[in-house]
């Protein structure tokens, strides 16, 4: 919410929360229900798991909602939606709403807030970037301020440097109805075209898998020419259907990888697949990697809290990105069981699971986390392939991409709270999965003990 507040401010919006308070101005309203009632153009409402479980929050929306009905103001409440909770999770007095999702990405979310705003003409206020400049210089610590040095960024985009270069469109005999039934029987990943089979595999591969059908080519078009949209052999096929339909295939060949692999599949509330480690699938549930510096290391994938009776796993969702520079995104889930195997099927015990868990994973132990497992799903290499059949496959770079920032920020320090301090049993942060970095070495590997 913080960093939501200074964006808005940024672009001249006078925001008022609580954890902002009024930047570029006097904090000149008593309460929330003052600044609401007499004060606000807009109520952009911050919905999370944690928000729609707080008393507080709870009575704010009630509050803006009553707002916006008496003063009969069209769009007056926005919600925003910034983590996994369900959008049936949603209160029934927002629930009719149409929020703003953010967790497809902060950057497109916060253009489609500023789109918003704009299309309500929501006035903006006096504030300057040198209001905000201001604000967080005394907000936080000068030894945290940004230096014109430049530095090297890791991201979670693993670049696609090969694809097959031809679409196949092919005829198995069937109506269009029995395709799907048939194609169920086949691990070729493939989109349906009417009563065709479109995939990135041969005419060879599908043969191989439908070996009692009547499988015939139909087309053969240039992938180039099928994502430029409406091929002369596909014309009802728009830019936007092409790239869905090879979003598709790049998602069906890398859950056929993960499973080819003895990864479990978990489905995450917004249908997303995370593949995690069972446990036993790798010696000591221990995978190696080559750190960021250059150091070969290792991380645990499955480890145990005898405190709450539960094993987490680490597990991974990978988003397939297709434009100007094709890209799969890799985002961790944290994933639970009794038994080393099967996920909890509790969502909200699993949730709380979650948010204790790893409230002091920082983004160090997130990045190593990551090239753990893409090492071995890479098996150490530098690559990791996803069939498309026999004869077609796709190269997936096994290093995430880098970026150099022209300028940089040195890590915030940690600051505990005092609930960290002496947790309570249901806030007992579990054995960390991440090892403390040592100076000892077991033959040339970087000696972390996590066991």
């Amino acid at each position: 919410m913080l960093w939501l507040g200074v964006q808005l401010a940024n672009a001249g919006y006078e925001v008022w929360s609580d954890v902002t308070k009024l930047i570029g101005g006097e904090v000149f309203w008593d309460d929330i229900e003052d600044a609401v009632r007499h004060h606000t153009a807009k109520f952009i409402l911050v919905v999370s798991h944690a928000a729609l479980n707080k008393e507080g929050v709870k009575d704010e929306i009630n509050l803006a909602v009553m707002v916006e009905r008496v003063q009969k103001l069209e769009r007056f409440v926005v919600p925003v939606r910034v983590d996994d909770v369900p959008f049936t999770e949603f209160k029934a007095n927002i629930a009719r709403k149409n929020a703003i999702d953010f967790t497809g990405g902060w950057a497109p979310g916060l253009a489609r807030l500023f789109e918003a705003l704009e299309r309500d003409q929501t006035p903006r206020g006096k504030v300057t970037p040198i209001d905000v400049s201001q604000w967080c210089g005394l907000r936080f610590a000068t030894a945290q301020e940004r230096r014109p040095e430049p530095e090297q960024l890791i991201s979670n985009w693993l670049p696609i440097t090969a694809l097959p270069n031809s679409v196949s469109v092919l005829d198995i005999g069937l109506a269009e109805a029995a395709v799907r039934n048939a194609m169920s029987a086949s691990r070729l990943p493939w989109f349906p075209y009417f009563r065709l089979v479109g995939t990135l595999g041969t005419l060879i591969d599908l043969q191989q898998e439908l070996p009692t059908h009547n499988v015939k080519k139909k087309y053969e078009l240039a992938l180039e020419d099928f994502l430029g949209g409406t091929p002369p052999e596909m014309p009802g096929v728009k830019r936007a259907d092409a790239r869905r339909m090879l979003v598709s295939l790049l998602r069906q060949s890398w859950n056929n990888a993960m499973e080819a692999k003895g990864l479990r599949p978990f489905k995450m509330a917004d249908n997303s697949v995370a593949w995690f480690f069972p446990k036993g699938l790798i010696e000591k549930d221990t995978a190696y990697f080559v750190d960021h510096t250059g150091k070969r290391r290792r991380k645990a994938m499955v480890g145990r809290s005898e405190k709450r009776g539960v094993y987490w796993h680490l597990g991974f969702i990978a988003k397939p990105v297709v434009n100007d520079a094709p890209h799969f995104i890799m985002k961790a889930a944290i994933i639970f069981t009794h038994d080393g195997n099967t996920p909890l099927d509790s969502v909200d015990k699993m949730h709380k699971l979650r948010r204790s868990f790893c409230r002091n994973w920082w983004n160090d132990q997130w990045r190593n986390l990551m090239l753990a497992y893409l090492a071995w799903i890479a098996d150490s290499g530098s690559a990791i392939t996803l069939a498309m059949g026999d004869f077609a496959s796709v190269t997936v770079d096994a290093s995430p991409m880098q970026f150099t920032s022209p300028i940089s920020c040195p890590d915030p320090a940690v600051k505990r709270k005092a609930q960290d301090q002496e947790p309570d049993e249901d806030e007992t942060p579990p054995e960390a999965p991440v090892e403390a970095d040592e100076d000892g070495f077991l033959g040339d590997f970087e000696e972390d003990d996590d066991d």
